[in-house]
């Protein structure tokens, strides 16, 4: 009975492999792929998932592709596999007669955004070598109108997040893509979310638009959307002091990832010292390291602003429990803070 039930299961495997290879040659033909050492690109970029191609290949087979591989990322970063093919995949794989490798639409995205970011580092621009800046601009200027046109056409989560991704690599370049970008904030996916929270951060770009958008996320339901916001404030330094009152509510954040990273953005941002000092002072015992380096680190950068919390400072300073990283920090914070009443107390 047994030896039956496993036949059957193979006939139907391997009825539904066969359905799924007439399904694949029924599709259109992918537009020509750039032809890498014999084999297409997309060979590289997916057999990077597959088979556990050392990255150094493919970063040779990206390099060579330079721009040309332009359409192959994107066509990638369209994939999204049918609720049927995930079913059926999930069943060949769990069975042990023949081996599947299998490539999902999720891997390709994420191949898609890998192989972006290998052209924003080292593009090949018509086989010439151009300036950093002039290659990014120039990939930018292919790739970022169809990015933020595959983004809001919202293909899957796996698709968007990783598009949303592929964009932050430009910076700058890829400003045009801020309105999209924003709106996506309000995605049902906390992945989705995340990855865009942090493009806005790499584009670094329109403040007027991109930093109340981050305020707002700092109260979002997800840790990594709000740790990310943080992070992406702290970039735009001190023109991100519009978010300074939110920064603050945040500095009383449950969890530890977000409050290091908002104490991070209130050192770059130097917001309201009247309102900023006496918050850094009271995390000068926060219970995470990283924390505490980050509240420290804030009030060196106010300089003689933060007079207010020198007693604290030489208060921590004189206890036992610090490591050599803090006492450092809290040394430097006080020599800017106030170097004469750092020599007093035999600061060195």
């Amino acid at each position: 009975m047994r030896k039956r039930v496993h036949i059957v299961l193979a006939v139907v495997l391997v009825m539904l492999a066969g359905v799924i290879t007439w399904q694949m040659l029924r599709l259109p033909k992918r537009e020509q792929d750039p032809i890498i050492d014999g084999k297409p690109l997309t060979f590289w970029l997916e057999h990077r998932w597959a088979f556990g191609r050392s990255s150094v290949e493919v970063e040779w087979a990206m390099l060579r592709a330079g721009t040309n591989a332009i359409p192959t990322l994107l066509r990638m970063q369209r994939q999204r596999d049918s609720l049927f093919k995930e079913s059926v995949m999930w069943l060949l794989q769990r069975q042990h007669w023949f081996k599947v490798h299998f490539v999902s639409a999720a891997q390709q995205n994420e191949a898609a955004t890998w192989g972006f970011r290998q052209l924003a580092k080292s593009p090949m621009v018509a086989g010439i070598a151009v300036p950093q800046s002039a290659k990014l601009r120039t990939v930018a200027g292919i790739a970022v109108p169809q990015l933020t046109e595959i983004y809001g056409r919202r293909i899957s989560a796996s698709s968007r997040q990783t598009t949303a991704s592929s964009l932050g690599v430009f910076g700058p370049a890829a400003q045009s893509a801020i309105p999209a970008l924003v709106r996506g904030l309000a995605d049902k996916n906390p992945f989705v979310r995340s990855a865009t929270v942090q493009a806005l951060g790499n584009i670094h770009s329109q403040p007027e638009i991109v930093v109340p958008a981050l305020a707002k996320c700092l109260s979002d339901t997800d840790m990594l959307v709000r740790g990310n916001a943080a992070f992406g404030l702290a970039a735009f330094g001190q023109e991100a002091q519009p978010a300074a009152p939110a920064l603050l509510r945040a500095t009383k954040d449950t969890n530890e990832f977000v409050r290091v990273e908002v104490f991070w953005a209130l050192s770059q941002v130097r917001a309201d010292p009247q309102t900023t000092i006496p918050v850094l002072v009271a995390r000068l015992d926060d219970p995470n390291l990283l924390v505490r380096a980050n509240a420290t680190l804030a009030l060196g950068n106010y300089g003689a602003e933060a007079k207010a919390a020198v007693p604290a400072l030489l208060r921590v300073l004189a206890t036992n429990r610090l490591s050599a990283g803090e006492h450092q920090a809290i040394v430097f914070a006080l020599k800017k803070i106030d170097p004469e009443a750092a020599a007093k107390a035999g600061v060195k």
